[in-house]
């Protein structure tokens, strides 16, 4: 089941707000864009795994796109 972040909308006079909820994802791993009207988030989420005891390494990496 897809997980969409938690995003709060404000407007002011002289600005749009965006406040959105992207846990587990670092500020530089998230890109946001607006193209013709449409507001875009984008993020991937990436961890380095290593098990000593089985002599096992890799990474692992979820993106999104809301």
């Amino acid at each position: 089941m897809a997980r969409w972040p938690r995003v709060e909308l404000g407007e002011s006079d002289t600005e749009i707000r965006i406040t959105a909820e992207l846990a587990g994802l670092d500020e530089k791993d998230a890109e946001i864009m607006v193209e013709e009207g449409v507001l875009t988030l984008r993020g991937a989420q990436r961890a380095e795994i290593y098990d000593k005891d089985r002599g096992y390494a890799g990474r692992r990496e979820v993106a999104g796109l809301v």
